[in-house]
Protein backbone atom coordinates (compact mmCIF):
# COMPACT_ATOMS: atom_id res chain seq x y z
CA UNK A 1 0.00 0.00 0.00
CA UNK A 2 2.80 2.56 0.45
CA UNK A 3 4.62 1.87 -2.26
CA UNK A 4 1.14 2.19 -4.17
CA UNK A 5 1.08 5.63 -2.82
CA UNK A 6 4.86 6.35 -3.35
CA UNK A 7 4.06 5.58 -7.17
CA UNK A 8 1.26 8.52 -7.23
CA UNK A 9 2.83 11.19 -4.89
CA UNK A 10 5.81 11.32 -6.93
CA UNK A 11 4.70 12.38 -10.08
CA UNK A 12 2.04 15.10 -8.37
CA UNK A 13 5.18 16.16 -6.44
CA UNK A 14 7.46 16.11 -9.84
CA UNK A 15 4.71 18.12 -11.84
CA UNK A 16 4.08 20.62 -8.93
CA UNK A 17 7.76 21.52 -8.62
CA UNK A 18 7.82 21.77 -12.44
CA UNK A 19 4.43 24.15 -12.28
CA UNK A 20 6.73 26.38 -9.87
CA UNK A 21 9.07 26.78 -11.73
CA UNK A 22 7.56 27.20 -15.10
CA UNK A 23 4.43 29.49 -14.22
CA UNK A 24 6.86 32.43 -12.60
CA UNK A 25 9.20 32.18 -16.15
CA UNK A 26 6.05 31.84 -18.52
CA UNK A 27 4.77 35.28 -16.65
CA UNK A 28 8.15 37.14 -16.70
CA UNK A 29 8.56 36.23 -20.74
CA UNK A 30 4.74 36.88 -21.69
CA UNK A 31 5.41 40.48 -19.98
CA UNK A 32 8.85 40.87 -21.96
CA UNK A 33 7.09 40.43 -24.95
CA UNK A 34 4.71 42.94 -24.34
CA UNK A 35 7.32 45.29 -23.38
CA UNK A 36 9.18 44.42 -26.38
CA UNK A 37 6.11 44.54 -29.08
CA UNK A 38 5.35 48.27 -27.26
CA UNK A 39 8.84 49.36 -27.87
CA UNK A 40 8.78 48.43 -31.15
CA UNK A 41 5.82 49.83 -32.14
CA UNK A 42 7.20 52.88 -30.69
CA UNK A 43 10.13 53.22 -32.68
CA UNK A 44 8.43 51.97 -36.15
CA UNK A 45 6.29 55.21 -34.87
CA UNK A 46 9.20 57.63 -34.67
CA UNK A 47 10.75 56.14 -37.77
CA UNK A 48 7.89 56.89 -39.22
CA UNK A 49 8.09 60.57 -38.25
CA UNK A 50 11.56 61.31 -39.28
CA UNK A 51 10.54 60.02 -42.94
CA UNK A 52 7.38 62.45 -42.94
CA UNK A 53 9.50 65.00 -41.69
CA UNK A 54 12.66 64.31 -43.78
CA UNK A 55 10.14 64.50 -46.72
CA UNK A 56 9.19 67.92 -45.95
CA UNK A 57 12.59 69.22 -44.98
CA UNK A 58 13.94 67.85 -48.80
CA UNK A 59 10.31 69.40 -50.64
CA UNK A 60 11.10 72.98 -48.64
CA UNK A 61 14.73 72.89 -50.25
CA UNK A 62 13.27 72.18 -53.67
CA UNK A 63 14.76 69.03 -54.01
CA UNK A 64 11.67 67.29 -54.87
CA UNK A 65 13.28 63.80 -56.23
CA UNK A 66 14.84 63.32 -53.37
CA UNK A 67 11.26 63.91 -51.21
CA UNK A 68 9.92 61.88 -53.54
CA UNK A 69 12.17 58.64 -52.75
CA UNK A 70 11.57 59.78 -48.94
CA UNK A 71 8.23 59.49 -49.26
CA UNK A 72 7.86 56.82 -51.51
CA UNK A 73 9.92 54.71 -48.33
CA UNK A 74 7.39 56.31 -45.91
CA UNK A 75 3.93 55.13 -47.76
CA UNK A 76 5.90 51.79 -48.38
CA UNK A 77 6.46 51.34 -44.68
CA UNK A 78 2.85 52.46 -43.61
CA UNK A 79 1.59 49.86 -46.09
CA UNK A 80 3.76 47.51 -44.63
CA UNK A 81 3.10 47.90 -40.72
CA UNK A 82 -0.48 48.39 -41.70
CA UNK A 83 -0.20 44.45 -43.23
CA UNK A 84 1.58 43.12 -40.07
CA UNK A 85 -0.71 44.09 -37.62
CA UNK A 86 -3.72 42.91 -36.44
CA UNK A 87 -4.98 45.37 -34.36
CA UNK A 88 -7.94 47.16 -36.04
CA UNK A 89 -7.81 50.42 -34.72
CA UNK A 90 -4.04 51.17 -36.10
CA UNK A 91 -4.99 49.47 -39.56
CA UNK A 92 -7.28 52.83 -39.45
CA UNK A 93 -4.49 55.03 -38.63
CA UNK A 94 -2.37 53.42 -41.17
CA UNK A 95 -5.10 53.63 -43.81
CA UNK A 96 -6.07 57.28 -42.67
CA UNK A 97 -2.27 58.12 -43.31
CA UNK A 98 -2.30 56.23 -46.09
CA UNK A 99 -4.90 58.29 -47.75
CA UNK A 100 -2.88 61.33 -49.19
CA UNK A 101 -0.34 58.87 -50.87
CA UNK A 102 -1.66 59.77 -54.06
CA UNK A 103 -2.30 64.12 -53.86
CA UNK A 104 1.93 63.99 -52.26
CA UNK A 105 3.41 61.85 -54.52
CA UNK A 106 1.81 63.72 -57.33
CA UNK A 107 2.49 66.76 -56.12
CA UNK A 108 6.13 66.04 -55.56
CA UNK A 109 6.57 64.38 -59.39
CA UNK A 110 5.14 68.00 -60.64
CA UNK A 111 7.74 69.53 -58.65
CA UNK A 112 4.36 71.43 -57.28
CA UNK A 113 5.62 73.66 -54.33
CA UNK A 114 2.25 73.58 -52.97
CA UNK A 115 2.77 70.08 -51.77
CA UNK A 116 4.66 71.40 -48.96
CA UNK A 117 1.15 72.11 -47.33
CA UNK A 118 0.24 68.37 -47.94
CA UNK A 119 3.76 67.71 -46.39
CA UNK A 120 3.10 69.13 -43.35
CA UNK A 121 -0.03 67.93 -43.28
CA UNK A 122 1.50 64.24 -43.34
CA UNK A 123 3.79 65.13 -41.28
CA UNK A 124 1.22 66.19 -38.60
CA UNK A 125 -1.22 63.31 -38.49
CA UNK A 126 2.10 61.24 -38.28
CA UNK A 127 3.19 63.04 -35.08
CA UNK A 128 -0.05 62.79 -33.78
CA UNK A 129 -0.62 58.98 -34.78
CA UNK A 130 2.59 58.11 -33.22
CA UNK A 131 2.86 59.70 -29.61
CA UNK A 132 3.66 57.57 -27.05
Amino acid sequence: MAIRRSFIVWPVVLVAVFLAGYVPEYVHGSRIQKTLDETTRQYEGLYLRDLAGLAYMQAAEKNYGLAAHTAARYFDRVRQMQANTNIEQWKKTYADLLSSRDKVMSGLDRADPAVLGDLQALYGKTRAATIP
